[in-house]
């Protein structure tokens, strides 16, 4: 069986508090189930192509259902459902800004295990191999990252050197799968902007969801 993982992610390595990457691995056939299931749920709404961040502020395309809690809510199960069908497991790395700044002042981080971008991508990486190598998985994985983050460059000679599968950049409006790993990612930046001790309360019911996913 081949196995194929998508990731994007949330924040710049510029502003904020965190960089995230963020996705899930799954056998290429049931990708392929996915992108139809997807695609069904968002031309059954008129949506062209799912941004969380839209979704989250009720902009754009999402802007005339906004205040539909029943329609909002009942699009979102839908994909969620669509993604613990269909996918085998998720992943999701977290860099804080400040902290790296700090350790890279000393230990130039930067130059040794890469910028906070295609650090946390190269970790979800390693952890996607821990869990293929755990479940018998010999097959090499294709790793898929959506194009345009900051230092996306380094990806490729950091997993050259560290012997891994190239990295293949793609645009979101090319792969429909990258469309999961935004919401994701946009809900785990979403959660680490609150304060730590709240974070239970503010776990929103489709993170529950993904979170509850085990392999």
């Amino acid at each position: 069986m081949m196995y194929s993982a998508y990731f994007d992610k949330s924040g710049s390595p510029d502003e904020g508090k965190h960089i995230i990457v963020s996705g899930f691995v799954a056998e290429v056939v049931q990708w392929i189930h996915f992108e139809r299931e997807w695609r069904s749920v968002l031309d059954a709404h008129s949506v062209s192509i799912f941004h969380a961040n839209d979704f989250g502020f009720g902009v754009d395309e999402f802007k005339s259902w906004k205040d539909d809690e029943t329609k909002r809510k009942w699009f979102l199960d839908s994909l969620v459902g669509i993604i613990r069908r269909r996918t085998d497991k998720s992943f999701s790395t977290a860099i804080p800004l400040g902290d790296f700044r700090e350790v890279d002042q000393e230990f130039l981080l930067k130059e040794s295990v890469g910028y906070p971008y295609p650090l946390a991508a190269r970790v979800c990486m390693a952890r996607v191999d821990e869990w293929a190598t755990a479940r018998g998985i010999s097959e090499p994985i294709e790793f898929f990252f959506e194009d345009g983050a900051k230092h996306r460059g380094q990806l490729l000679w950091i997993a050259e050197k560290d012997g891994k599968p190239t990295p293949i950049f793609k645009k979101k409006q090319e792969i429909t799968q990258f469309q999961a790993a935004d919401l994701l990612a946009w809900e785990h930046n979403r959660l680490l902007r609150k304060d730590r001790s709240e974070w239970l309360k503010y776990l929103s019911p489709p993170l529950q969801k993904l979170e509850e996913m085990v392999a």
